[in-house]
């Protein structure tokens, strides 16, 4: 998992066909709904997403992905983003560990956690 790759965990639920003689058509089609976003997002540029909307015309049908950009954002905010140009280099000679709450009341921590762009 970087900036360029995620893991994707799918959890389906349905109220239709239940049986289990359905199960190979239902992961057929998730995978192939996958499969087509695959191909277009393979090719989406810029690779990351801006940190502003500003350089973008966003549509109506964009409407989920503003609203998780949004959400995104307000995260970012609060708890700091990870800093992927920082953190590209240090992940060279060090483990480095996503920080953590019990991380604000100090202590004798191993290693450090990923370099963050706080907006504080």
């Amino acid at each position: 998992i970087d900036e360029h790759r995620t893991r994707h965990f799918n959890l389906h639920f349905r109220n239709f066909q239940t049986e289990p003689k359905h199960d190979d058509a239902m992961i057929k089609t998730i995978l192939w709904g996958l499969e087509e976003d695959a191909q277009v997002i393979d090719y989406v540029q810029p690779a990351l997403t801006p940190a502003s909307n500003s350089n973008e015309l966003l549509v109506a049908t964009d409407g989920p992905e503003k609203a998780y950009r949004d959400k995104a954002a307000r995260l970012g905010e609060q708890l700091g983003r990870i800093d992927v140009r920082r953190l590209r280099d240090m992940r060279l000679d060090r483990v480095l560990v996503i920080p953590s709450p019990a991380r604000n009341g100090g202590g004798n921590w191993v290693h450090d956690t990923v370099p963050l762009v706080s907006s504080r």
